[in-house]
């Protein structure tokens, strides 16, 4: 069977055989298509149609299925030929146009229509009632008066949406009554009562609430088995999109409906997530996410540029390869996230760009257009977007490109219009003067299938569909018919000592009479507008509630309604920021961040996409639901909302031993001798999924293999092949031409290195060899905070005048300490340096300093360490500090030492070259993401890769490991190791045909010999 329009993963997975399939799809991979054509190749093998269900979970997304499945169903019927496959229908599939489909909907409606035909056994008729969260509320109401709880309604924490809440978390399998029932807690007790109370009003009522469409009809499936049989026999293939998202209640569903036999396929998206080293800001200063405990509180956005500090409710790792997508502001911050992380941005109406952009209206379809991003209208800046949308009556745009011209803006347009055969003709003529005529421009968008490809677009891009950058305010006028509800983060600026974050908003406006009378009967209160409109207007404090009745608005979208919900938060002292994926960042935008002490816009200088394969990390943030990773706030995870549990996803394979699992992803960056040797290291992990990457890429030079005598001769080594990449260039300018290095563009080179403290021997053979580096994320070694104090304390020794070390110690040290160094000082000039250093730490309790204000104190000791086997090379003082003072890159160009990228929106090419006339220097946790020509990956040797703290447990062994293959796959075309001491175990690991050995110590060059058995010692 062909797929066209499918890579080879995604045929695989749409092809897969009949048992178990789990496609790990990351953001923009295709998984939806690929899920709908998988249910498209079930009907045209022969399956009946109705066997088969696709679960969801929302109306839109079963409705976007429905529509392609009916698209495709319709294609399958045309001159009696499948249009995927090029060959006749079957009879089958010719039953299935004439008849009846899959069902293709959300978990709640599957509920419904099972408990309609097996609501008797649970005691109710089918003609039962749907209670929403009101109808409940008020439930909860009678039954809190009925037990005497008088204080019920003064309670902050115990009114009717606190037990609403406990009771939901019952149903959702959050919590179980088996527990409740043994807690010595008054509260679990109360919530188990008002949770048997409420039960009983339900049947009484003949009614089920929204929770029991999902766990009633598991209920029953577990009491009554062949209930469940007739169910497994109709339903004989389920799929399931976004699995990761599935809470106990789902997951339990599905693994009743799918049984053993398991025809089962699911498509896990990627979480929304940060990358292991990200920065949070914290009430006990700045940790890195993984550093992270449920102990500590973070600092988020409150509102109005206000911070307040909540609780960590979760804390969420998982494993993640996929794009992450790099932001850096104005200022200089960079953060890494998943591309569908939320943050918070909007258009910079102050610049002077042209904007490419891609435009939805329902009743035509896509097209690709040109605007200015500003326009004067009645005397004030405008977006350019919405001067356009209001011409063409669109429903939604989406930004491609920011141009900085008009001529780059018309090549982008060209681009995007001819590689996706989207159109760029307008969707309104607007009576003005156009060669085309309104009939024919409606003609044109009616034959062609704008639609399938503004969708392979979107998912090249990275787009969300429910997240576009422009969204016109609602209308009912002309033909549009446009219905906006908003939702606004903070909208209130009023905050408690107690309650210290704004409380949020959604809001209904429009002339919509018949909507109004919907709304109403909702139990939702309206009032008159300015003019002939009305309004209904909630604020809550907690967004979750906002959210509840956003759920229950959307509940009444049909042919008459389609609300579209706008989302955004006051999170600044301007106007609303729009939520946004990651990955709808554009160069120009602004977005907030952290400074000085509160929330601040900030313009977004630069937007990356990276390859990433590692552990990804996410918060659930109390109240605010925010937090401040990197100086930029970010949104915390949509999960905890619906108490899902990602562990069902990673579980998938233990409920399914015989599982098919596949991961739609090609290789497209290294080698082929660089996938395979990584490959190989990384097959040797137990405890994760085996990685079979692959590539098209010619076979390339083998994998470089040095062993060093020491670190200092490994380091030159190093240096010395980093100078061989230097353009030949440099000898037609003069070797001692320093400026022509930063006019010469090198190939990207990357030293790799397993701890921060690596990079002292490296930075220094690069300074002896003038050759300009940059260190990514950190500061160069003698600039960090802990060697310039002992440095300090080393010059004061020197030279008891130098005012300037005597005030840094000082400030830096308690008076205690300081005075019992300054007595040590009478007799510190008899002592080498390296036992200079060591008396330092004794006598101040430095050690002891760094422990207790660091939380990377472990990285800064191992600092101090490295110094002091810089140290042990000289008998005296003097001499070491003159060393020291040299190694600063003083006289080298100051370009090529930023430890920012440079940037410039005008020329993309020069965002490249403005760095690649440096070597990047890095630990390999920051590598992750980021892809070099050339890398070099020092201390491949035991006790430092893997880590001494690793040797004693497997797992952590599995973890160094996979850090090693991170640092071998950053790798373009070639690929150094090095090593001294003891080599690394997983050089040994690595294939002997791919790799070519050199030992530093002899001109000799040999094989790589590590037996198995000194390739696992461990050391004590």
């Amino acid at each position: 069977m062909k797929f066209p329009d499918l890579n080879p993963q995604q045929k695989l997975a749409v092809q897969a055989p009949d048992k178990p399939l789990l496609i790990v799809a990351g953001a923009g991979t295709g998984k939806t298509r690929t899920l709908t054509s998988r249910l498209l190749y079930l009907i045209d093998s022969g399956i009946p149609a109705h066997h088969i269900i696709a679960i969801t979970f929302t109306n839109k997304a079963a409705k976007e299925m429905a529509d392609r499945v009916n698209q495709l169903i319709g294609e399958l019927g045309n001159s009696g030929r499948n249009k995927l496959t090029s060959r006749p229908t079957n009879q089958l599939t010719n039953q299935l146009i004439n008849r009846i489909g899959p069902f293709i909907g959300t978990f709640h409606s599957l509920g419904a229509r099972i408990l309609r035909s097996e609501a008797r056994h649970l005691g109710r008729t089918p003609n039962f009632v749907i209670f929403d969260s009101g109808d409940s509320l008020q439930i909860i109401k009678k039954i809190a008066k009925s037990l005497g709880l008088e204080t019920i309604r003064g309670s902050r924490d115990r009114g009717p949406a606190y037990f609403a809440g406990r009771i939901s978390r019952i149903k959702n399998r959050v919590a179980d009554t088996d527990e409740l029932e043994r807690s010595p807690k008054e509260e679990d007790k109360l919530s188990l009562k008002m949770f048997e109370r409420y039960e009983e009003e339900l049947l009484k009522q003949n009614a089920f609430d929204f929770d029991d469409l999902i766990g009633k009809v598991a209920e029953i499936f577990k009491k009554h088995p062949k209930v469940l049989e007739k169910y497994r026999k109709r339903f004989r293939y389920v799929l399931v999109d976004e699995y990761q998202d599935l809470n106990n209640c789902q997951y339990e569903l599905v693994r009743l409906l799918a049984g053993d036999s398991a025809r089962l396929s699911v498509v896990g998206d990627d979480q929304q997530c940060v990358i292991p080293d990200t920065k949070i800001l914290t009430t006990k200063g700045v940790k890195r996410i993984k550093d992270l405990t449920l102990r500590d509180s973070v600092i988020g956005a409150s509102g109005n540029g206000g911070v307040c500090a909540a609780k960590i409710l979760k804390i969420k790792k998982m494993r993640y390869r996929g794009p992450l997508v790099k932001i850096t502001v104005r200022n200089g911050a960079t953060i890494a996230l998943t591309p569908n992380h939320l943050l918070f941005a909007k258009l910079n109406l102050g610049g002077r760009a042209h904007v490419v952009y891609l435009m939805y209206r329902k009743d035509k379809g896509f097209r690709i257009g040109i605007a200015k991003e500003a326009r004067k209208a009645n005397g004030r800046n405008q977006a350019g977007l919405i001067v356009r949308s209001n011409q063409e009556k669109a429903d939604k745009i989406w930004i491609l490109k920011i141009c900085q011209d008009r001529t780059e803006a018309e090549y982008y347009e060209y681009f995007y219009a001819f590689t996706y055969g989207i159109p760029t003709v307008v969707f309104d003529t607007g009576n003005r003067n156009m060669k085309m005529s309104q009939n024919q421009v409606n003609r044109l968008y009616q034959h062609i299938d704008t639609r399938s490809r503004a969708l392979k677009l979107m998912e090249g891009e990275l787009l969300y569909f429910g997240y576009p950058h422009w969204i016109p305010q609602g209308t009912v006028r002309h033909a549009a018919r446009r219905l906006r509800a908003r939702i606004t983060l903070f909208d209130d600026k009023r905050k408690s000592v107690i309650h210290p974050w704004g409380m949020s908003r959604i809001s209904l406006n429009t002339r919509d009479k018949l909507l109004k009378k919907t709304v109403e009967k909702l139990g939702f209160e309206t009032r008159k507008g300015k003019l002939r409109d009305w309004r209904m207007e909630i604020a809550r404090l907690q967004y979750k509630e906002i959210e509840k009745i956003a759920s229950r608005l959307e509940r009444i979208n049909d042919g008459d309604f389609q609300i579209e919900f706008v989302k955004s938060a006051c999170l600044t002292k301007k106007k609303r920021l729009f939520f946004q994926p990651a990955s709808h960042a554009r160069p120009g935008m602004l977005t907030a961040s952290y400074g000085k002490g509160k929330i601040i816009e900030e313009i977004i200088k630069k937007v990356e996409v990276e390859d990433y394969w590692g552990f990804v990390y996410d918060l659930d943030v109390e109240n605010i639901h925010n937090y401040i990773a990197n100086n930029t706030v970010v949104h915390n995870s949509i999960y905890g909302f619906r108490g899902c549990d990602f562990r069902n996803f990673l579980n998938f394979e233990n409920d399914w031993p015989d599982a098919n699992v596949i991961f739609l992803e090609e290789n497209y960056r290294s080698t082929s001798n660089i996938i395979r040797a990584s490959s190989s290291l990384i097959r040797q992990n137990t405890r994760q999924k085996s990685k079979n990457l692959w590539t098209k890429n010619e076979d390339g030079a083998p994998v470089k293999i040095a062993e060093a005598e020491d670190e200092d001769v490994e380091a030159e080594w190093i240096a010395e092949q980093v100078q061989k990449l230097i353009s030949l260039k440099v000898d037609k300018f003069g070797k001692n031409n320093l400026q022509t290095y930063a006019l010469i563009n090198l190939p990207t080179a990357a030293v790799l290195y397993r701890t921060n403290a690596q990079s002292r021997a490296i930075e220094q053979a690069l300074i002896e060899r003038s050759i300009p580096y940059r260190i990514f994320g950190g500061l160069r070694f003698y600039e960090r905070k802990e060697i310039k104090d002992i440095v300090a304390a080393l010059r004061l020794v020197q030279n008891p005048k130098d005012e300037v070390s005597r005030e840094r110690l000082e400030k830096n040290l308690s008076k205690g300490r300081f005075m019992r160094f300054r007595e040590f000082l009478k007799d510190a000039k008899k002592f080498s340096p390296q036992n200079l250093v060591r008396a330092f730490l004794e006598t101040t309790g430095y050690a002891e300093l760094i422990e207790k204000n660091f939380f990377n104190a472990e990285e800064r000791m191992e600092n101090i360490a490295e110094l002091m086997t810089f140290a042990s090379g000289f008998s005296e003082l003097p001499p070491f500090l003159e060393q020291i003072a040299l190694l600063q890159p003083a006289d080298m160009p100051a370009a090529t030492y930023n430890q920012k990228l440079i940037t410039n929106n005008k020329n993309e090419q020069s965002k490249v070259t403005s760095h690649q006339s440096s070597v990047n220097l890095m630990t390999i946790h920051l590598a992750k993401g980021l892809e070099f020509d050339t890398v070099f990956v020092a201390g491949c040797a035991e006790g430092i890769l893997p880590h001494n703290r690793s040797l004693g447990s497997e797992a952590e062994i599995e973890e160094e490991r996979r850090l090693m293959y991170v640092a071998m796959t950053r790798a373009k075309k070639e690929l150094h190791l090095s090593f001294y001491g003891i080599p690394s175990r997983f050089l040994g690991e690595l294939p002997v045909e791919l790799t070519e050995f050199e030992s530093l110590n002899s001109a000799e060059r040999r094989t790589l010999d590590i037996d198995s058995e000194e390739r696992y010692i461990t050391l004590d």
